[in-house]
């Protein structure tokens, strides 16, 4: 999961930071605020008539530089060439997943669960760390409006922290000029010396079939022939009480993120009086209760 949402985050970060876009539609001159951007690229308005978003990235700052990222009306998942994760309940506060050969369910709560219903609700930009890039120039390409756009590396997360302080990071934008919905990005590292270097490129498709590594990860997990549940009850016996769970193949951890972990104990029992033995097989209910 850490893995996924850390870069989830800088997708997001670099997709588009525009304050207004401005472009030319035929003989009209159109303007658009950053709030018509974010809106129109949400994953519920990106979704609207269609059956699936699939967002091909190549972030060439990573060992594993190829990610996909792909959410339909049912679940959604994250793939690159180490980890597949993916979350099919419906509310992100579970996930199943295959990280370096390893398998094992996560249930997320608190900040966790909205860290992740962010990153699936704005795929292709993040409201929360967007960052100040100046338009520098729009025109026509076809059917799509190309948008350029200028930054520095102090605007821009800390894989970038090492490169020299006046490197400018450049972007293009294929936008549809209607709905300002994005169709494809690059963005440019350009350094002292002249030199530069593709840092990330994307491309939005949709109507895909979910990726083959996260379909095999969801027919592994439906098909093993031992299952078991596991339940987290957070805050248990309090009125802000949350309980989660999740079923997966018997003998397989469960990692449960919530805040503030260190202030809480674990129990086998509500009555709190069995504390928690590390268990991986069968059904299990875990009561966390805060010191």
């Amino acid at each position: 999961m850490r893995s996924m949402k850390k870069y989830l985050a800088l997708a997001a970060a670099l997709c588009l930071c525009l304050l207004i876009l401005t472009g030319c539609t035929g003989s009209q001159t159109a303007s658009y605020t950053m709030q018509d951007v974010v809106t129109a690229n949400s994953a519920y308005q990106l979704l609207d008539g269609h059956q699936s978003l699939l967002l091909q990235i190549q972030d060439n700052t990573r060992a594993q530089p190829q990610v996909t990222v792909y959410i339909d009306q049912d679940l959604a998942c994250y793939v690159d060439g180490s980890s597949v994760e993916v979350f099919s309940d419906g509310s992100f506060a579970s996930s199943y997943s295959c990280v370096d050969g390893a398998y094992q369910g996560s249930l997320y709560f608190g900040s966790y669960l909205t860290g992740v219903q962010n990153s699936f609700s704005y795929l292709t930009l993040d409201v929360q760390t967007i960052m100040s890039e100046q338009p520098e120039s729009a025109e026509r390409e076809g059917d799509l409006l190309v948008v350029h756009t200028k930054g520095s590396v102090q605007s821009y997360p800390v894989q970038y922290e090492d490169w020299p302080f006046d490197t400018t990071i450049t972007s293009t934008y294929w936008l549809d000029p209607e709905t300002l919905r994005l169709h494809k990005g690059e963005t440019r590292a350009n350094f002292p010396d002249g030199s530069s270097e593709v840092v990330i490129s994307f491309q939005v498709e949709y109507d895909l079939p979910i990726p083959a590594e996260a379909q095999a990860l969801m027919d592994r997990r439906s098909s093993a022939p031992a299952q078991r549940t596991v339940t987290v009850v957070l805050d248990a016996g309090t009125e802000t009480e949350t309980t989660g769970s999740i079923t997966l193949p018997d003998n397989e951890p469960v990692t449960a993120y919530f805040d503030n972990q260190d202030k809480y104990s674990l129990y086998a029992d509500p009555e709190f009086t069995q504390p928690y033995e590390r268990i991986q097989q069968g059904d299990v209910t875990i009561y966390l209760k805060k010191n």
